[in-house]
This record gives C-alpha cells, structure tokens and sequence, in this order.
C-alpha cells in the first residue's frame, strides 16, 4: 500500500493517505487515527501522491506527478495550485516509475527547489522567494539555473543521475552536497562523488576573451572590417566617448555599474583623454581626466572643456593640458536609480544647441521649469539655460546630416521626432496625439539574429531573440561606406551582442524604415562571444564606425533580478575590461584625424567642405565659440558654392548661430537644387521675422515647391511672421494639401487659437471615441476566477477558433501577428508563458502591470471623466490611449485632476465571454508558429 503522511487540517494534525484504487484519508485526532473523508475530494488520480509543504505556509500541497493541488478549507475539496511543477519536471516517467524529481533546498532561503536528474538528462529549477509575474518570476519554481543531457563520464558530469536504467543510483544528501555511492562509481579514484549545492547552482559563466580573440568572434556584413583600436588596462568599461577639436579621443567609463564600486553606491565612473601617439589609429595614452563620478555615461567636448552627465547633475568641467580645473554643475535634479533610465548627452544640433536625452525619469531639474517626459537642449555659450523638446528617448539622441532627429527605447529599434516642440508651444490650444513617427514598423521586426548562445534571461524569458537592450541609434555620417548606407541608422542590442542596421526611406516630412535586403536573417555585426556589450556608436572622425563594448558578462541591472538569481552572480564581472572597435570597409583609405583646434577661422570654414558629418559640426562648434564674424562673407560663398548639400546646409546653420543670416542669403539658398538646403534657408529665416519683411515676399513663394518637405517646413516656419501674407500662404498649403495629417499639423502650429482657419483644420483634427462595451466582472475574487480555469492546461486548443475569438475580445487592446490595437503588451512575446501566468494575466490583469499600461483617471473641467494610458505628452497635451487604441489628446489646461491607479486599463470579467476552451483556443492561436 502507496502511502503518505502530511499536514492539512489547520489544527495542525497529521494526516495519512493511503492510496488504492479506493483512496481513504485518516487525521490524527484526540490520539487515534480518524477517517477524514472530506480530504478525498477532488483528490487527483495517480498511484504516486506526495504531500509536501512547498510554499511554507503551514498546510501542505499535494503533488500528482507533474500537478500541484491545494487543499480549499471552505469549500472542502483539493483544488489545482495557483503553482505547478516545471513543464518539464514530472515525479513519474512514461512507464510509472521514478523520474529521477527531488526537493532539495539548494540556495538557503528555507524553500525546497527542484532537482530533476535521469538516464536522459538533469534540470534545476530556484524556488521563487520574490514573485513579480509581469517578469516571470512567478510562484512556484521560475528561475532555471542549469539543463542538460545526462553526461558520459560521470567523474566530471555537472550533475549524476538519481535514476538509471529504472534504478535508483544511489544518492543522498549531507553537508550540503549530494553524494552518490553504487557499484557504476566503484571504478573512479574515490567511493563516491559529491557535489556541493553551490556548485550546481553555480552561474554557468563562460570566461572572457582576450581582446583580439573577441575580436576573431565577430561576424560583420561581407566587405567590412573590425578593429581593436583601445581596451583594457588603458580603458576599463566605456560607455560613451566623443573626439575633441585637437583629435583627442575622450571616454566615459562607468565601472561602479551597477551598485557602486563597493556594492553599496560607492562612486568609481571616470573620464579619460586618449591619444594616438603614432599616428596609427590606435590610442596607446590615456590621461584620468576626472574620477569618482557616480555613474557617468555622456561626455562631449565644449569651449575649453568637457560636459559629462552624471545624474543628478551635468557637469561643465574645464581643461588645461589633460587636467581637470574647474568644474560646474549647470544643472542638477535629474532622477537617479537604475543607470539604464538616467539622464544622458550630448549632441550639438544644427541651430547651436547643445541636445541631451533625459533617459525617461525625469526629475525636478533646476533650471527654468521641471522636466517631465521630454528631453532638452541648451545654447552652446555660457550663461546656459534650456527647453524641453517633444518626446523622450531612453539612451542616445542623435540627429542626421540634414537636422532629422532620432531616438529610441530598450524594446524598440528607433523613432524619428516629427515636429519640435517650440513648434506646438506657439499654439496653446493645438492638442497632438504623438510628436514622433515609430520606425522599424514592419512584422517581426524587434527579431535579432545574434550569433552567440541565448541566454538563460533573467525576466521576461519570453523577449529571447528580440530586442530589448536597444540604445544608441545613430545615423551614419560618413560616405566611406558608400551611398548604400546614406540612409542607414545603427543601433545597438548589447543582451544578444549584435549591432543593428536600419535603413530610412521618406515617408512624407518623416520616415519608415526596412532592414537592408541583403540583412533580412542576419545583423551588420553580431559576435559569438556572450561578454561583448556594444553599448555606444559614433561615426568617427576618420570614416569609420566607432563601437564602445562594455565587455560585462551580466549587463541587467539587479533591479530585474531576481534574488535567487543575484545571489550566484558577480554583477561586476569585467569591470576592469572594455574595449572600443572601428568597423570600416575593408581596404578602405581612412580619413587622418584632423587638429581642428589650430586652424584659424578661415580654415574652419574650409574644413566645412568635408563629407564627415565630426568635421562639419566640430567646425560649425569652434567658429559659434569665437564668434567668429570674419568668417561669415566665406561662410554666405559656401552657401551658393559648396558641391556638397551637406556643407551648403551647415554653412547656412553656422551663418545662423553667428546672428549673421541675412535676407539676401535665404533668397538665394531658397532656390538650390536640393530641397535639403531650401528646408534649411526657411527654417534659418525664422531669426528674421521681426527684422525684413522681403524675406516673407520669398518665403510666400514656396507654396509652390514641388517638395513635401520643403512645404512641410514652411508651414511651420510661417508661424514665426505675425503678418498676413503669412497667414495667406498658410490658407494656400492648406487649401492644396490640408488633409494629409503632417500638413496639417504643422499649418495649425503656426495658427493663432483665434483664427478661423484654426478651427476649421481642428475639426479634422478631433479625435472620433469609439463605443466600446466592456464585460463585467462576475466577482472582486479574482483568485477565485483565475482558480476556475484550471482545467485549460489540460485543453487541447484549437487556433482557428481561438484567432477567432482573438480578434473578438483581445484585439481591441493588443496585437498579434499584424492584428489588433496596441494599447497593452504584444501578445507575440507572450506565447511562450505557462499556461498558469497566461490565465492571471487574462482574468486578474491588475496583480501584476507594468508601470506604463497604469490606468490614469483624468477629470475635466466640463465635469467628464476619462480613463486610459498615458502614451505621450507635449507642452500643450497628454495623450491618452483609450481601450480599442485610440489615442486621445486632452489639452492641459482643461485637466482637472490627473490620478494614476494601481490597476491595469485592461477590464476584468473575461470570464462572461471565455469559457475553458475558448481560452485553451485562444492559446493555442497566441502560441501557433
């Protein structure tokens, strides 16, 4: 008779079952053993039950094989967990025997974790202590640390057997170590072989390469080459880095990532100068510019020093002969916490403002205003002050040849920003739904292909294979590459050690993007070494693509590790390594890097004439630092001169820093035959709204430019001239071409709130609100409902069906291979969840949400309610993205109250609609290939 004793009863009295093909309980009560029929409800088949306290909360769980029931007190009956074994851990194999499952607690947090080892193979699973479902860390054992095939040679095997053959192997556990002993062992050189539960549990961490034989690991698009150009011990965990006038290389290095130098916050980042001092490419000198910073990760050269953003603060920091001087904080307040999401910089735009990313968090920066959900510039002179631009970006903002600038987030590749903000802020009462275009639009396109082993993730296992790391997505400004690549942004993933290629195609006054035909299953660069990080590109003063490789085995920050993970890792494993690659086409000539710094003002403006977008915008740099006056009649022949578009347009922005454009200028650069340049000439004109009423005369012309983008540009530029001629032109762009949406929006900006053309483009403008009939929630118990589906793990799903009913109660809010709205998560990276996190997240939406599918509850002054998810903001506006993906634009000075909820803007109540096999249905649709 198959028995097994436990505790169920809350009285605390033991309980024995006696399993036959009429299975009985008896409680220990009153000093007998008394027959407790009750316990046998609901009781799960199977000739092997184990009761076990798993989750330690004084009543034991039952195991049936591979499910785990727990005993309900009100209702008197076993009910499934609302945790289960692995998918693929079972207590019997296909024949009814011993599977080779043990409970073994192997990290000493009190909880038992799982130990499968057999004749076939061995997996081992971490109980979860800290559960956080959203990242995958739900209840139960989660946290994979190690998965096999079952060794040959058992002398160095990770892990032996419990069963074999159909015979237990001989096992046992003391001193926190198992051992086995049985005659298969009698031939080794001892008795027995032990393994300690540190070593099993053991982060299965490869070595780091040598520089050069990372470098060998690399797979770069056919024609190009790789090369090591500084690493370790001269630099040490770079993380950005940018080339000063005289050529120098200056780099950011953040060793202390990611909890300090000690463990505890200890501040370690540091600034170095590189030199080459043979003139080679390769930088054998580094100078410690600046140490102790905490956590830094932006520098760029700027008048007779550097700036460095190193939260909270961005530091302005003088220069003499490599050593710091004087240092300044220009601004501080910027959120800290994980170094992921901190403010970072720099970049020099073409109207002379100094760019930075606020990292999405913000903060209650000191300067003219709090910065909420955007980043800023500054003016390239001291004394500094600043303004927020539309839109955020997590790592990098950086801007093309032509002013186009870009962004993006860890989940997505890049977007372009379609409209700045001091554009919308002219128009109080203009509402816009987003200020940037999403690029890298197309199916499946967060796929990466990386060359290296996945990984075992630390959350979100079911992001493998996709972004989510993305930063630093800079166009290329260079033509050594080739005009193949004119267009093509890059963009770093540092989890799957690749670097993106993104190629840009107009799309109106924006953009959509494509891989190149040719990188459909494959990345520009992708490295078979797990360490290397690409977390920085540049395009370098010499043509080539420059990549900063953090060179780190974990790069996630402990804030998305779980405990039971964090406690086997070194989180700073290579901190004294990194390294920096130029990647160029092979045998290509490489440009000298130039000492811009000794030329005087007439050879800056000839070192305008390059195709190095470096050397147009470092000299563009020095001449706005001098103020240099006796450059500007050079300057206006360079703008009627130059061969390049790419010189005539920066010729005309530096003539504009300088205060020294003219109306002569822009007539002439209105008529160049590029419209790159005549975008630029209106958008310099707008210094001279106040000055020259001729230039108006000119610009009014323009209605007529066969460019979209030339028209686009000057619909917003008219905004600048408060005359009527302006707001004729205006009538005339919106008469011809008002409807298209970009137009439209840019015409409106440069509208006053009064005038009647406002109003009658503004109705196009509205945004229409669906009707849309939510279920209703059955009961407040949502572990009860959640409980209730149970059964649909052991559903066979039928994905007809299931799209079905997909697209007609899930579409609404998410999207799923190319249907539906995208209001809460893709459900293409949640195919690969158990079945039990996908039925909590169906039924009990709000147990656990990420922060920004939060519902926000707004009031209006009209006395309207709304509810939705923040999307986006501008000066003007909140957007607010409605159930059925309708974004929603409310001014804010009709806003009331802004009240963020702990709950998610998916409703509860699914259960009115979906039966178990409609959900069994709707999983086999999200899972199906």
């Amino acid at each position: 008779m198959a028995a097994s004793f436990g505790v169920i009863r809350p009285s605390g009295a033991a309980t024995l079952f006696a399993l036959e093909s009429d299975p009985k309980a008896w409680t220990f009560t009153d000093g007998k053993w008394t027959l407790d029929e009750p316990l046998t409800h609901g009781l799960p088949g199977g000739s092997k039950l184990l009761l076990r306290d798993f989750d330690h909360d004084g009543v034991c769980e039952l195991l049936a094989n591979r499910d785990i029931s727990a005993w309900d007190e009100k209702e008197q009956r076993w009910k499934p967990a609302d945790f289960n074994l692995p998918p693929d851990c079972a207590a019997l194999n296909s024949h009814g025997d011993d599977n080779g499952l043990r409970f073994i607690d192997l990290n000493g947090d009190g909880f038992e974790d799982v130990v499968q080892s057999n004749g076939d193979g061995y997996v081992i699973y971490i109980w979860a202590g800290t559960v956080k479902a959203r990242l995958g860390w739900s209840r139960g054992w989660p946290h994979l640390v190690a998965k096999g095939p079952a060794a040959t040679d058992l002398k160095t095997a990770k892990i032996l057997p419990f069963v074999k053959d159909g015979r237990n192997f001989g096992a046992w556990v003391h001193s926190d170590r198992i051992v086995w002993q049985n005659e298969a062992l009698y031939s080794l050189d001892s008795d027995t072989v032990q393994r300690t539960f540190k070593e099993l549990i053991a982060f299965a961490m490869p070595p780091p390469k040598s520089p050069m034989d990372s470098l060998t690991s690399m797979q770069l698009r056919p024609g190009f080459t790789a090369e090591l150009v500084a690493s370790e011990p001269l630099i040490e965990s770079p993380v950005s880095f940018d080339w000063d006038a005289q050529g120098r290389l200056w780099v950011v290095e953040m060793p202390d990532y990611p909890l300090g130098m000690d463990g505890n916050g200890k501040p370690g980042g540091k600034v170095k100068i590189l030199t080459d001092s043979k003139g080679d490419g390769h930088y054998d000198q580094a100078t410690t510019f600046l140490d102790g910073l905490p956590f830094p990760n932006g520098v760029m050269p700027w008048r007779n020093g550097v700036l460095i953003s190193s939260a909270p603060n961005i530091l302005f920091v003088t220069e003499t002969n490599g050593q710091a001087t004087d240092q300044r904080v220009l601004f501080t307040g910027f959120r800290e916490g994980n170094q992921q999401h901190r403010v970072n910089g720099f970049e020099m735009g073409l109207d002379g403002w100094i760019y930075g990313a606020n990292g999405d968090s913000g903060g209650a920066v000191k300067w003219r205003e709090v910065l909420a959900g955007r980043d800023f510039p500054f003016p390239g002179r001291i004394p500094v002050s600043s303004k927020r631009k539309s839109g955020s970006t997590q790592y990098g903002r950086h801007r093309d040849d032509w002013g186009n600038w870009f962004g993006n987030y860890n989940s997505a590749w890049l977007w372009h920003y379609t409209i700045a903000e001091h554009y919308l802020r002219r128009n109080p009462r203009l509402a816009v739904k987003t200020t940037k275009q999403q690029l890298a639009n197309y199916p499946d396109s967060t796929r990466v292909f990386p060359i290296s082993e996945l990984p075992i993730r630390f959350n979100d296992p079911q992001a493998l294979g996709h972004v989510t790391s993305g930063c630093s997505a800079v166009p290329y400004r260079e033509e050594l590459f080739g005009p193949g690549f004119a267009t093509s942004i890059f963009a770093c993933e540092p989890v799957h050690n690749v670097v993106h290629r993104e190629v840009l195609a107009p799309d109106g006054a924006t953009f959509i993007s494509h891989r190149a035909n040719d990188e459909q299953d494959r990345e520009f660069l992708a490295s078979k070494d797990p360490w290397f990080r690409p977390v920085f590109l540049k395009t370098g003063p010499d043509g080539a693509l420059y990549v900063a490789d953090f060179y780190r085995f974990v790069l996630e920050h402990p804030e998305w590790i779980a405990p039971e993970t964090l406690s086997r890792l070194d989180v700073r494993a290579g901190a004294s390594k990194g390294r920096i690659y130029r990647i160029y086409p092979t045998g290509a000539k490489l440009h000298p890097i130039p000492n811009l710094a000794k030329l005087d003002n007439a050879g800056l403006v000839a070192a305008l004439e390059s195709p190095n977008g470096w050397q147009r915008d470092t000299a563009q740099r020095l001449l706005y630092e001098r103020n240099a006056q006796d450059a500007v009649p050079a300057l206006k022949k360079l703008v009627t001169s130059a061969q390049s578009p790419k010189t005539r347009v920066q010729a005309l922005a530096t003539l504009n820093v300088l205060h020294a454009i003219d109306s002569d200028i822009v007539r002439s650069a209105l008529h160049d035959a590029r419209p790159e340049v005549r975008t630029e000439a209106i958008r310099v004109s707008e210094s001279l709204a106040d000055q020259t009423s001729d230039v108006l005369t000119a610009l009014a012309t323009m209605v007529d430019d066969t460019d979209f983008v030339v028209r686009h540009q000057l619909a917003l530029s008219l905004g600048a001239f408060h005359d009527e001629r302006a707001t004729t032109a205006l009538a005339t762009l919106a008469e011809r071409s008002g409807e298209q949406p970009q137009m439209r929006l840019a015409i409106l900006s440069s509208l006053a709130p009064e005038n009647p053309l406002f109003a009658k483009l503004n109705v196009a403008n509205a945004t229409v609100i669906p009707k849309i009939v939510l279920p209703k929630p059955t009961t407040a118990d949502r572990a009860k409902v959640v409980a209730s589906y149970a059964s649909v793990a052991d559903l066979k799903g039928t994905p007809g069906h299931g799209h079905e009913l997909f697209l007609q109660n899930c579409s609404i809010c998410h999207h799923l291979k190319g249907e539906g709205k995208e209001v809460g998560p893709d459900l293409g990276q949640v195919g690969d969840k158990p079945v039990d996190w996908l039925l909590t997240a169906i039924f009990d939406p709000s147990a656990a949400v990420e922060a920004r599918y939060l519902m926000h509850v707004l009031k209006l002054k009209n006395d309207t309610e709304l509810s939705g998810i923040i999307s986006a903001e501008t000066a003007n506006n909140i957007v607010l993205r409605l159930p059925g993906g309708t974004d929603l634009p409310v001014l804010r000075v009709d806003i009331v109250s802004d009240q963020a909820t702990n709950r998610s803007l998916m409703p509860e109540g699914l259960e009115t609609v979906l039966k178990p096999q409609d959900v069994a249905d709707v999983i086999s649709y999200l899972r199906a290939k």
